[in-house]
């Protein structure tokens, strides 16, 4: 599926499937096992592989061509917060088997 960017400085569009195979759900689980109280830049660094590996298709402004978790912007911090809830509340839901943004 095709979701639009809400955030102003990454605006434009992302690619995501609509079901996960088995490796890209195994690789969201391990970027949250373990994760308790951790910072911000852990956390992230954490979740990165597995977005990575779920996202597939990144047409947004001031991204790289070929994104990884080395080439994944870290700054504007705000702003790469902003973009990385929004791909982690889309992957859940995606996860969780909902289409409704209220379920």
């Amino acid at each position: 599926m095709i979701l639009t960017s809400p955030v102003k400085r990454f605006s434009g569009t992302v690619e995501i499937p609509d079901a996960l195979t088995f490796p890209e759900y195994v690789a969201w689980e391990n970027g949250f096992s373990g994760m308790s109280g951790e910072s911000y830049t852990v956390t992230a660094q954490a979740l990165l592989p597995a977005i990575c590996m779920i996202v597939k298709g990144w047409k947004l402004d001031n991204f790289p061509e070929k994104v990884t978790p080395d080439t994944f912007p870290a700054t504007p911090p705000a702003a790469v917060a902003q973009l990385l809830a929004w791909l982690v509340g889309e992957i859940r839901r995606v996860v969780e088997g909902s289409d409704d943004p209220n379920a």
